[in-house]
């Protein structure tokens, strides 16, 4: 139902599958219309490398990412799900970045 999240979605099975990671999805792209395509592209691509990068290292079964995206009323749902094998540190009640740079 939108062709950026389907350009997202095969190039990110792609990377997934080249790294031994299985990624399941359920996707409505219909309501994601109102995104602007680079939005898109920044929102799911991160969403995605974010997931990849946490399940890398952990053994085979627990190499596994969701997503699942629908409408609910007048709203889009997205939800990404994935194992992660490290402590989460929270800052103001939300996790805190691993990355170098904050923000």
């Amino acid at each position: 139902g939108n062709e950026a999240l389907d350009v997202i979605l095969g190039e990110k099975t792609l990377l997934c599958r080249s790294r031994n990671i299985e990624l399941t999805c359920m996707a409505d792209g219909q309501g994601l219309g109102f995104i602007k395509t680079h939005h898109l592209y920044a929102l799911l691509g991160n969403a995605l490398d974010n997931a990849m990068e946490a399940v890398a290292d952990l053994p085979a079964e627990k190499r596994v990412i969701s997503l699942f995206i629908r409408n609910l009323g007048n709203l889009v749902h997205i939800h990404v799900e994935n194992y992660y094998g490290g402590e989460v540190s929270l800052r103001h009640g939300l996790p805190a970045t691993t990355k170098g740079d904050e923000n």
